[in-house]
């Protein structure tokens, strides 16, 4: 655990400077796209790796090798780009495709992801339906429906926004090749042959229609905000939520928990460990554990946000399992390098972003953050012990977080260490609670108990926010930041920490 930055030379983290190298590559690509071509990057690579064999010289060894990553986050970021170029038809065309969301009204449009098989490729679109006022056939369609229709595709587009969050790159990262509008006479439901689909596709749509058989089994669908805020955090499923509820989540610092990702897997990962034993459990318990992750993360959809905690956590804990330590900065970079070498583009994405600036922050800032408080009563109770150390992680991941936060979406949350206090317990007893009703679905009464239990949890929980929400100075909005002054606020985050590290070192 990194604790003191004065003992944190950069030559003690070999992986930490491998990963920068890799990730300094992927912004150059992007730069110079699409002027050098993807077959020169790898003649060069193969060069580098070539020239470093022959080469005796252990510091220029080390340097071809830095050169290497670096190179190779380059190549692979082209690749990318060049996947996601395919060209679109000019004009209108016709089609077969399949949904693969929940689709969400939004005024008169319904809005759903698509899946359009034209010309044997596959394109992954954003599609928005215009709502038809008499026969309302767009009631009829769910994840897995096929429909055949007329519409004309386009290249994403980046709509106006007082934030610095690009819609148009978010679409194209996550592999949106085309947005479309089809009018409500212009598309029939029908039947969709799915062999043209990857096994990867089929699964992942096969997972959202047993995850939508949940929710409805449940009765987790709905307007009912309790309902949607369980459904969002204990199956990813967001389509529910009002604007009202995802706004006062959102100024109270608690909009997090309502994106399924790294908070809930830890959570299920932390129970699931103390149920199996904890550190005595042994490596079979944490394999089960881990195993269950999985098959949680395929239940819920199989979303990219979700898959990338899991991997992350995967790769974590069988690296703590191998070097039988904490983790490290070495292996979270090992993790950083695993996923961007599978999907480079992910380090554009918020999601991602964030994820990985709160682990570092917290492997950085928590210890010290814990050890400022000294007294000995707080840690020989249970329960202060317990809220001090919550509330120093809490603080500890904000530390390198509340900078891009308030990039991307203009606001800071006044209250986010009171609502964290309240959303973590609350998620643990969603989370075991969310399970309990289900797997007691086909005994009603325990089914309905578990049921009413996990509504008293959700419902309070709403309230509680909502009036965190209301407080004066809830949140700071309308925050403007270019790309240098977050640059700036970092560089003065790590000058204070330096500083503040060695005058403690002096003072001991």
């Amino acid at each position: 655990m990194v604790t003191n930055f004065s003992n944190s030379r950069i030559q003690l983290y070999p992986l930490l400077r491998l990963a920068l190298m890799f990730i300094l590559g992927i912004p150059s690509a992007m730069a110079v796209y699409p002027i050098i071509p993807m077959g020169t990057g790898i003649i060069v690579l193969i060069g580098v790796i070539t020239t470093a064999f022959f080469v005796r010289k252990e510091q220029i060894q080390t340097s071809l090798l830095f050169l290497a990553f670096f190179l190779l986050g380059f190549t692979l970021t082209i690749h990318s780009l060049d996947k996601l170029q395919a060209p679109l038809p000019k004009d209108e065309i016709y089609y077969q495709a399949i949904v693969v969301n929940t689709p969400q009204i939004k005024g008169k449009i319904l809005k759903m992801d698509l899946l359009i098989l034209y010309e044997n490729k596959v394109i992954k679109t954003k599609a928005s339906l215009l709502r038809d006022t008499v026969e309302q056939r767009y009631k009829q369609l769910s994840i897995g429906d096929g429909i055949e229709a007329i519409s004309h595709l386009e290249t994403p587009k980046n709509y106006f926004s007082e934030t610095n969050f690009d819609y148009r790159k978010w679409m194209l990262f996550h592999g949106f090749q085309a947005q479309t509008f089809i009018y409500y006479r212009d598309w029939l439901k029908c039947e969709v042959n799915m062999s043209s689909l990857s096994k990867w596709e089929r699964t992942k749509i096969a997972a959202l229609k047993w995850r939508s058989y949940l929710l409805k089994s449940c009765r987790l669908e709905g307007n009912d905000q309790t309902s949607s805020v369980i459904a969002a955090m204990l199956l990813g499923e967001k389509s529910g939520l009002s604007k009202q509820t995802k706004d006062s989540f959102s100024i109270a610092g608690g909009a997090h928990i309502l994106a399924l990702s790294g908070t809930h897997l830890g959570i299920l990962f932390a129970l699931l460990s103390l149920l199996f034993g904890g550190k005595k459990g042994g490596y079979a318990n944490t394999l089960l554990t881990l195993v269950i992750i999985w098959c949680y993360t395929v239940l819920v959809g199989l979303s990219s946000s979700v898959m990338r905690s899991a991997t992350m956590l995967t790769l974590l804990t069988f690296v703590q399992m191998l070097s039988r330590r904490a983790i490290t900065l070495n292996s979270l970079s090992l993790a950083a390098l695993i996923l961007l070498y599978i999907h480079p583009l992910d380090l554009y994405d918020a999601g991602f972003q964030l994820s990985f600036l709160a682990v570092l922050s917290i492997l950085l800032f928590e210890k010290p953050i814990e050890h400022i408080i000294n007294e000995d009563w707080v840690f020989e109770h249970r329960l202060t012990k317990w809220i001090w150390q919550m509330t120093s992680v809490s603080l500890s991941a904000q530390v390198l977080t509340f900078p891009l936060i308030a990039y991307y979406f203009g606001r800071f949350s006044c209250y986010s260490l009171l609502t964290n206090l309240l959303v973590i317990p609350a998620s643990m007893l969603i989370i075991i609670l969310g399970i309990l009703t289900i797997a007691s679905l086909p005994i009603p009464v325990i089914h309905s108990f578990f049921g009413h239990a996990l509504s008293f949890i959700a419902g309070n929980l709403n309230t509680s926010i909502y009036k965190i929400a209301q407080l004066p100075g809830a949140s700071v909005e309308n925050i403007h930041l270019n790309i240098l002054q977050l640059i700036l606020i970092y560089i003065v985050i790590a000058a204070i920490s330096i500083i503040s590290s060695k005058l403690l070192v002096n003072l001991k």
